[in-house]
């Protein structure tokens, strides 16, 4: 079975909902941005945040939260900046 593998992924057990938020905002804290022409904050890093819910011990069910990095292309928006324009590139 194939599984997908990413450094420095972690597994946290959590208790409450400000124990999600604040392992949220750790990992936005933690995310590159940088500044395009048509953004002053481009995420140029993708986020992934998967809750497993449980109960009684049990799993039942999965939510899984995606927000992948900006896409701009240097042309799009203005700015032939190379490093915007690579970025955009390796990003995705």
């Amino acid at each position: 079975k194939k599984k997908v593998q990413i450094k420095g992924l972690e597994c946290v057990e959590t208790e409450s909902k400000e124990d999600i938020l604040r392992l949220v905002n750790q990992g936005s804290a933690l995310r590159c941005t940088s500044v395009t022409g048509m953004n002053e904050t481009s995420s140029r890093s993708h986020a992934v945040i998967q809750l497993q819910l449980e109960q009684g011990g049990r799993p039942t069910g999965l939510l899984s939260f995606i927000d992948l990095a900006g896409s701009e292309k240097g042309s799009d928006t203005g700015e032939n900046e190379k490093k915007t324009r690579l970025e955009g590139a390796e990003i995705n």
